[in-house]
């Protein structure tokens, strides 16, 4: 349906290009405030030593740019 999602997957960069945080979701629904609601998430903090922090959310809000009217959808068949 119109802006869903399944296996979304955010990586945030910081200024050197370098991993800081990874973030995956079973599931994201566009709401009519502007925000991804994103269920099942698994949040990956990459820490300055290298070092990784896990946390878990049934569901969290997130505001991105990326709206419904963007997202195109692609097929890949397995190989």
């Amino acid at each position: 349906s119109m802006g869903q999602l399944k296996q979304v997957q955010v990586i945030d960069l910081n200024e050197k290009y370098r991993i800081t945080q990874t973030l995956s979701a079973q599931t994201g629904e566009f709401s009519a405030n502007q925000q991804w609601t994103l269920d099942q998430v698994n949040q990956v903090q990459i820490q300055p030593d290298g070092s990784a922090v896990l946390k878990r959310y049934p569901s969290t809000q997130m505001q991105l740019a990326l709206q419904p009217r963007f997202v195109q959808i692609v097929t890949v068949a397995p190989e």
